[in-house]
């Protein structure tokens, strides 16, 4: 548990009560990745919105994917490019490979997206 306020609230008599605000926290586990032993990643749209409009949206993320994934060292064993989903499966090199791969990626593709249809946010 984690204190995020707190206040002193007057009950109307001379002493002032204090009270403590608290969140829970989940504690999230960190993944484990080995290097050279595979990984089965997901990239969903935000709120199950599609990701991809046009033909020329996959063939884009299919050459950044290439390009990327070859600067992190994980070579993709397969794919599957859904309406609103990507999977992937690919063994890392490094243990930050899989991470900087989907990182520059996602970036790269909404910037593509937000400019080409004209929209802002995430996907």
């Amino acid at each position: 548990m984690v204190q995020i306020d707190q206040k002193v609230v007057d009950d109307g008599g001379n002493r002032g009560q204090v009270i403590r605000l608290f969140c829970a926290t989940l504690s999230v586990d960190p993944r484990i990745v080995l290097p050279g032993v595979p990984l089965h990643l997901i990239q969903r749209g935000n709120n199950r919105q599609a990701c991809f409009y046009a033909d020329d949206d996959y063939r884009f993320y299919l050459e950044w994917l290439r390009e990327y994934a070859r600067d992190a060292g994980c070579p993709v064993h397969n794919y599957v490019l859904m309406t609103n989903h990507v999977h992937l499966l690919l063994p890392p090199s490094t243990t930050g490979g899989a991470g900087a791969l989907m990182k520059r990626l996602g970036q790269r593709y909404v910037q593509y997206v937000n400019r080409t249809y004209r929209r802002t946010g995430t996907l």
